[in-house]
């Protein structure tokens, strides 16, 4: 049996700084030339995979992810400071689809495995690197690259041998919770289980078997009735926040 978590966010990488015109202007050097520096680069937008996770429910509030801009070159030929890339961590398990497109990106198992969402933009050239034997004073620079923007569709796919389904408060929370360390939401209202909630039942032997805790499943669930038949982090009535 197998449920998935989706989110939609969109990442913005950062705008590379601008190049500089200048020019060198010291005491005894009456033709010190162009020295205007280049940009930095844009900060890139990371997906990072970790253990430590295991819902997307953060990304239902927070939705736009933004790497730093680069910095303007300087004079003397400095270049500008790079801008600082922005590592978003996602559970392992995540699969990564562009949201306009449905085209798949990524899928992220592996503990630390990265994936680069959107890059940072390239940092414009300063007027030093227009000088040539003909034109021995450029006065002009670039400005630096934008960086690229993606919506992108992240879904979490969470595995349970055994689901536990039925009406709503026919007690399958209460017989999670018994059966595993599993603390779900228990009260006596309908659809107090608003996601599926995992809990691993130890054997004898060991090892233990997933069981999942499924929201209460209604007659006509199948058209939307209730919270419908499929989950995620938050309900807007049709089951899925995401539809």
């Amino acid at each position: 049996m197998q449920f998935i978590d989706r989110a939609e966010i969109q990442v913005v990488a950062g705008k590379g700084g601008d190049g500089m015109v200048a020019f060198r202007r010291e005491k005894y050097v009456p033709a010190g030339g162009p020295s205007g520096g280049n940009g930095g680069r844009g900060g890139s937008v990371f997906l990072v995979a970790v253990e430590s996770l295991q819902t997307l429910l953060d990304f239902q509030y927070n939705r736009i992810f933004k790497g730093e801009n680069g910095k303007k070159g300087g004079p003397k030929n400095m270049t500008g400071a790079s801008g600082d890339d922005r590592a978003i961590e996602v559970p392992c398990g995540t699969v990564v689809y562009d949201a306009l497109t449905g085209e798949l990106l990524a899928d992220l198992v592996a503990p630390e495995q990265t994936f680069c969402a959107a890059k940072g933009g390239k940092g414009g050239l300063g007027n030093k690197c227009f000088l040539t034997n003909s034109n021995r004073a450029p006065d002009y620079a670039t400005l630096g690259g934008e960086g690229e923007q993606k919506f992108l569709r992240l879904e979490l796919k969470l595995l349970a041998e055994v689901g536990i389904i039925g009406l709503p408060n026919a007690g399958k929370s209460t017989l999670i919770s018994a059966l595993s360390a599993a603390r779900p939401k228990i009260a006596d209202y309908p659809f107090t289980t608003l996601i599926p909630n995992l809990g691993v039942v130890r054997k004898p032997t060991g090892d233990g078997t997933v069981f999942a805790d499924i929201p209460g499943l209604i007659e006509g669930a199948h058209a939307g009735a209730g919270l419908g038949y499929e989950f995620c982090g938050t309900s807007n009535g049709r089951g899925c926040c995401c539809i």
